[in-house]
């Protein structure tokens, strides 16, 4: 027997529906909430309940997510975000289920396995990766504001900015 996926969301409004005065705000929330239940139904059912992995893609914008487990140990999952410049964030879950709920819930509808890897190999991305660099030296406290900025803009990796000004001061020498 398959297991009926249900979200938190869908089962809250389903229970509490008839205690809800007003008919009209009750088919609003369950309407809301059916679109969630959707998307959550087919990425569980299509990987047996592990979606582990598979990129979902923003309904609203150039931006993808997908569950793993956490390797921090801070939680059990993680939700980690890119766009087409790079990694733009994560979000730490207590499990697997509330990890791939929070992602649909975030509007990460859309099933598209292979996007890390088709997004992440193109030139923007490469750039994006470039001043990721420029700003963990920032953050890491081995530049300054400017430097990061003229970092950013100058279209080099960190480090083929250093070789420019040892080879800079060599000539000047």
């Amino acid at each position: 027997m398959r297991p009926r996926w249900r979200t938190t969301h869908w089962q809250h409004v389903r229970e509490r529906q008839l205690e809800i005065e007003a008919p009209e705000f009750a088919r609003h929330l369950r309407e809301h909430a059916r679109e969630a239940q959707i998307a959550f139904v087919r990425l569980m059912s299509r990987f047996e309940g592990m979606p582990l992995g598979i990129e979902c893609k923003s309904g609203t914008r150039e931006a993808w997510a997908f569950v793993l487990p956490d390797a921090s140990g801070e939680a059990s999952h993680r939700i980690q975000y890119f766009d087409a410049r790079g990694f733009s964030g994560h979000f730490c879950s207590d499990g697997l289920i509330k990890a791939v709920e929070t992602m649909i819930a975030e509007g990460y509808r859309i099933m598209d396995p292979g996007a890390l890897d088709r997004v992440g190999s193109t030139a923007e991305w490469a750039d994006g990766q470039r001043c990721n660099a420029w700003r963990e030296l920032f953050n890491a406290g081995r530049i300054d504001f400017r430097e990061m900025l003229d970092g950013m803009g100058s279209g080099q990796a960190p480090g083929e900015r250093r070789e420019e000004r040892i080879a800079e001061s060599v000539a000047a020498s």
